[in-house]
């Protein structure tokens, strides 16, 4: 079995349960969360006059937001019922998941497709991802010019070649390069024909696959707040609000401010389903992996206490479980064991610290659980085939 720890002398005093009642829902949110940084924001903004319908190819390292401003429609999932939405409702699909919005289940509207990989779309504002190109047209169905929309994250193609080794090498996004790829979408895409018209702001929010976790991909497909749920996060409704108008001025650092509020309402919208999921353990969209009390208590410690000197026993200690039994629940709901997880929650916070800060490399051990440099050089080299230096080194080469 890995390592958990270089040094055995030092370990977390266990919380009692008063303690972990009171923290375990920010926590939950802290692990899903703290390490999902978005690469940039595909937005757009639509008018569509029944019939109309809009399919969303599955899109990878994506999240996918559509509110609705005015109207009502209906999402289709894979695997799940029709669902109708009003104005007001917010659906969060955190990764991506293949989805179909229309005037109507049955629509027989021709439905604006997936972008293929490769095609290039004429249109450098009002990006959704999953969104084939297609013509603008008035309530009358006359062509009102072209707007195309790609489904995939710019970001996906600019990944480079990685090394072979054992763990992911996350692509390494700065504050700065992820404002630049921002896009901004002005003006609306008018689809359909004559009827009903609905509104929709929609945006897909890529992220730095390297630094999603275990927890945040065990997610349900698609997640919905309804207009009263959205009501009840002020910040949520207003943001939304103002990224939906049309006409709101753009000025400078507006591709930075449209970044930032939808980070920030990716994490307004998944803070109240997350906390309606912590309470009701029994609720059908309930994560797999969060079923089993003691492991959601163990990914929840390892996530936001990962500097400090776990061991399998004192992790086993802390939920409640022996060593075998902690260790063939870890494996089967996670997929890795429990040492493989932590390295990859120190693996990651590494690549962050090397490519976000100047912080000298001979701080970084002791800040994500090395007791020696030696240790955290040879752990980091076989997690991502390269040194902490040369990482460093190649990502100013290619980031400014």
């Amino acid at each position: 079995m890995e390592s958990m720890s270089h040094r055995s002398d030092q370990r977390p005093a266990p919380r009692g349960p008063d303690d972990r009642n009171e923290t375990d829902h920010d926590d939950l949110l802290s692990e899903l969360l703290t390490p999902l940084r978005l690469t940039g924001v595909l937005d757009s903004r639509w008018r569509a006059a029944a019939p109309w319908a809009i399919e969303g190819d599955a899109t990878r390292d994506c999240a996918v937001l559509h509110y609705v401003v005015e109207g009502d429609c209906w999402i289709t999932g894979t695997g799940r019922p029709p669902l109708r939405l009003g104005a007001g409702d917010l659906v969060v699909l955190p990764t991506g998941a293949a989805h179909r919005l229309a005037d109507h289940p049955g629509s027989r509207a021709e439905p604006v497709k997936a972008l293929r990989p490769g095609q290039r779309s004429e249109q450098r504002s009002g990006y959704v991802p999953g969104q084939r190109t297609t013509r603008r047209t008035g309530p009358d169905g006359t062509g009102q010019g072209q707007g195309a929309v790609p489904a995939q994250a710019q970001a996906q193609a600019q990944s480079r070649s990685q090394p072979q080794a054992q763990g992911p090498r996350p692509r390494r996004e700065t504050v700065q390069r992820a404002a630049r790829r921002a896009v901004r979408g002005p003006g609306e895409i008018r689809i359909g024909g004559t009827g009903a018209e609905t509104r929709l702001l929609s945006a897909g929010l890529p992220y730095d696959a390297g630094a999603t976790t275990d927890l945040y991909r065990s997610l349900p497909g698609v997640l919905v707040l309804d207009r009263s749920q959205v009501a009840r996060e002020p910040l949520l409704r207003d943001t939304l609000l103002l990224l939906a108008c049309a006409t709101r001025p753009v000025g400078p650092g507006d591709r930075l401010i449209t970044l930032r509020a939808f980070e920030m309402a990716l994490v307004l919208a998944l803070r109240p389903l997350l906390c309606d999921l912590a309470a009701d353990p029994e609720h059908p969209v309930y994560p797999a992996l969060l079923r089993n009390p003691g492991i959601r208590r163990a990914l929840v410690l390892i996530a936001t206490r990962f500097a400090e000197p776990w061991t399998l026993d004192v992790l086993a200690r802390e939920a409640g479980m022996s060593r075998s039994a902690f260790t063939a629940a870890f494996r089967d709901l996670v997929g890795v064991s429990p040492a493989r997880h932590l390295t990859a929650c120190r693996m990651r916070e590494a690549a962050r610290l090397l490519t976000e800060t100047s912080l000298p490399q001979s701080a970084l051990p002791a800040r994500v659980g090395y007791q020696s440099a030696v240790g955290f050089h040879l752990a980091f080299r076989k997690w991502y085939g390269t040194t902490p230096g040369v990482y460093r080194a190649d990502d100013g080469a290619h980031g400014h």
